[in-house]
Order: C-alpha cells, then sequence, then structure tokens
C-alpha cells in the first residue's frame, strides 16, 4: 500500500478479491485510497479493475455499500479464540475420518500425502466431493479432537 501510495508501485493485483480483504467497508476503503492516490486495483476473480469505466463504477456502488453495514466479503472470518464456539456450518467431517487424517499427520505425514491417500482410497469430502485439498486438511486439523 505504501509503494502504491508513494508512488513506487503502479498497483495491486490479487487473484481473488476475498485474499485482499474480507471486510466490504475496508474494500471500500481501500478501493477509495486507489482511487484518491491514482494507483491501480485489480481483482480477476470478479472483473475488477479500477482503471476501466467499469472498475470506476464498482468503486462507487462500494463506496455506497460500506455505508450499509458491515459485511463479509467471504464466510471465511476471524478465528474464534480457544474454546469459543466457531461460526458457520458446523463441522461435518465424521469423527473416524478426522482421527485418522490427525494420526497420518502426526506420524509425519505431509498434508498432500494424506489428500493424494485420501483420493486413492476414494474417501469422498465432507461436502461429499471426490478430491481432497491440503486447505481442507488444514481446517479439519484446527478443530478440536472429539468433535
Amino acid at each position: 500500500m505504501e509503494a502504491c501510495r508513494s508512488g513506487e508501485a503502479d498497483g495491486i493485483i490479487v487473484a481473488r478479491l476475498d485474499r485482499l480483504t474480507y471486510s466490504v467497508e475496508d474494500l471500500a476503503t481501500l478501493v477509495a485510497d486507489a482511487v484518491e492516490s491514482g494507483f491501480g486495483l485489480v481483482a480477476p476473480d470478479v472483473d475488477l479493475d479500477l482503471s476501466s469505466p467499469e472498475g470506476r463504477a464498482v468503486a462507487a456502488v462500494l463506496g455506497a455499500a460500506a455505508g450499509w453495514a458491515p459485511r463479509s466479503i467471504s464466510i471465511r472470518g476471524r478465528r474464534p479464540a480457544s474454546g469459543e464456539a466457531r461460526p458457520g456450518r458446523p463441522f461435518s467431517t465424521p469423527a473416524d475420518l478426522a482421527e485418522r487424517i490427525r494420526g497420518l499427520r502426526a506420524g509425519g505425514a505431509t498434508l498432500q500425502s494424506i489428500c493424494d491417500r485420501l483420493n486413492a482410497d476414494g474417501v469422498p469430502t465432507a461436502r461429499g466431493g471426490s478430491h481432497w485439498r491440503p486447505s481442507s486438511l488444514r481446517a479439519i486439523l484446527r478443530q478440536p479432537s472429539g468433535q
């Protein structure tokens, strides 16, 4: 941000907008800063490019939306403190599968090797998918045992 504000960088490019911020209010502030300071902002996942007329229109809409109420761009948000209830969808991985994953990890297996094993065994993901990814395992490993 400082490099953009000082003119050392021309702008910011993010693959996904939720990697920049989860808050519409923060996004509106960042977009207003970009427009005011004259640096670019590009997020291909939502076709946002502040150098285009459409991008400037999005900037105006974000400015208006920021005043409505704080909102989250993504269902992901802050992590709750230990023991605090997790917001959103309840934990849906069967306990025996979660323990299997924890056991493999404790035995030194990498997240990718665990994914490869689960995929090879045809184990469906918590949402019923057929392809495990390391990010899914991280979420399971963050959950307390027994949930």
